[in-house]
């Protein structure tokens, strides 16, 4: 891996740098004075800045060297710069430059703890690096169709979807609007035998009634005026794979019993045509509705209600497995920094107890976009309780939550913050202590708490 270096320090240093035993590929430039450093950006893009933030001796167009920090962020919000400094030349910087830096020495600098702060950076990069290979796969599910959480009840559903994904059951999925459903779905069909063939998704509830037999059967040139050309259905289109038939409780009572027809027929008609096709796909349904009240007001068919419940998985509200909310929010915050090029780190303590005693009454899917929001608002490396949405931020006294799921998530948030600075730090307590914040003693005591040794 070749690694982009930006130094802005004595000379002594530069040559320091290179007798490092660093194994990775090294451009190193060295800038002798601001205008230097400002005219390298115009042409390169540093990965890492070593900065000397106590020389500020005055140039030409009268700005110090330090200034040449905001400029390397502006440039490359996703260099990692690295500042020197004396005890007096800290009152020079500004607190949100010392808050964005990758790390901050003071003078003299040790070569050894160098070396380990470059070598931490370096192994970002390639972390960083391997996640933007993989960012276009990034939603609401893991690796291989994996589903993000620990709870009981998500532990559960990942025990069902392993246990039924290499079978041709019908799955029906039900729970509230914006639970992640389609995530369900989409781990059955990741998870078997047929997933390099389509999944393919028709939500019943957004396409109007005379269309949607169209989308779902196709149809013939001249099946209906307009039919210019012959169309295959959605049921086609997912051959020999998996069709998500979402929010099937919408779907009207004359295309219900098309529909069972074709699973207990495994074939289907286009509009229009006068042969049949075969059916060979997994049908997985959903629905945020009561089936079986649909059922006693004659809404919704029986017959084809028990047709599509071999299996049923019902997925819980996010208030309801509110330990998944950290996992979820670093996924969503990983996979928005990726879109909008930033480099935001993690969550705050504050902000994440303000999410874990929010109600949610849009399940995952307001996580996802209230995290969205913070990401593209945020401008340091931690999204605090500023950035979420007033009605969220607000929302501290007027929860409903049980103190025990409150404490889960915080918890959880905790782990998941101290595990990952001990690994930047390569478990240095003492380092790890000084980038959370907190006292070393009151670490040592959290490590204990949560059994993180």
């Amino acid at each position: 891996m070749e690694t982009n270096f930006l130094i802005l320090a004595d000379k002594q240093l530069h040559t320091d740098l290179l007798s490092l035993p660093i194994k990775d590929s090294l451009h190193i430039y060295y800038a002798p004075d601001h205008e230097a450093a400002v005219s390298w950006l115009n042409y390169g893009s540093p990965d890492i800045a070593i900065l000397d933030a106590d020389r500020t001796e005055c140039t030409a167009n009268g700005a110090g060297r330090i200034k040449i920090f905001d400029k390397i962020i502006e440039h490359s919000p996703h260099c990692m710069v690295i500042l020197m400094i004396s005890a007096q030349g800290r009152k020079k910087i500004h607190e949100v430059q010392l808050f964005q830096a990758f790390d901050i020495f003071e003078k003299p600098v040790n070569p050894g703890e160098l070396r380990s702060t470059i070598n931490r950076a370096i192994r970002k990069l390639k972390l960083r690096s391997e996640i933007k290979k993989h960012s276009p796969n990034l939603g609401h599910t893991g690796p291989n169709g994996s589903i993000i959480g620990q709870s009981r009840a998500i532990q559960h559903i990942k025990r069902t979807v392993q246990s039924i994904a290499d079978t041709s059951a019908s799955v029906l999925i039900t729970g509230e609007s914006g639970t992640g459903k389609e995530v369900v779905a989409r781990a059955i069909h990741e998870q078997s035998a047929n997933k390099s063939h389509p999944f393919v998704i028709v939500n019943a509830g957004a396409i109007p009634e005379n269309l949607l037999e169209s989308e779902l059967f196709g149809y013939e040139r001249g099946a209906f005026t307009g039919a210019v050309k012959a169309k295959p259905g959605k049921f086609e289109l997912a051959e020999g794979g998996t069709i998500f038939l979402d929010e099937i409780g919408s779907m009207s009572p004359s295309l219900q019993c098309k529909i069972l027809r074709a699973i207990e027929n495994r074939e289907i008609e286009r509009l229009g045509a006068i042969h049949i096709t075969p059916l060979n796909v997994r049908i997985i349904t959903a629905t945020n509705k009561d089936l079986c009240s649909l059922i006693k007001r004659n809404q919704f068919r029986e017959d084809l209600y028990y047709r599509l419940n071999v299996i049923k998985i019902y997925l819980p509200p996010l208030r309801d497995r509110i330990a998944d909310l950290p996992l979820l929010a670093e996924h969503f915050l990983r996979k928005f920094t990726l879109r909008e090029h930033k480099d935001i780190r993690t969550i705050s303590l504050a902000a994440m107890e303000v999410l874990a005693v929010y109600s949610w009454p849009g399940n995952v899917r307001e996580l996802e976009h209230v995290i969205e929001r913070a990401t593209i608002l945020c401008n340091t490396p931690q999204i605090d309780v500023e950035n979420l949405p007033p009605e969220i931020a607000g929302n501290l006294v007027c929860h409903n939550l049980e103190s025990h799921r409150f404490t889960d998530a915080v918890n959880e948030f905790k782990k998941l913050l101290i595990t990952r600075t001990m690994e930047e730090t390569d478990h240095n307590k003492t380092k790890t202590a000084r980038k959370l914040g907190l006292n070393r003693t009151y670490l040592f005591k959290l490590i204990k708490e949560l059994e993180l040794d």
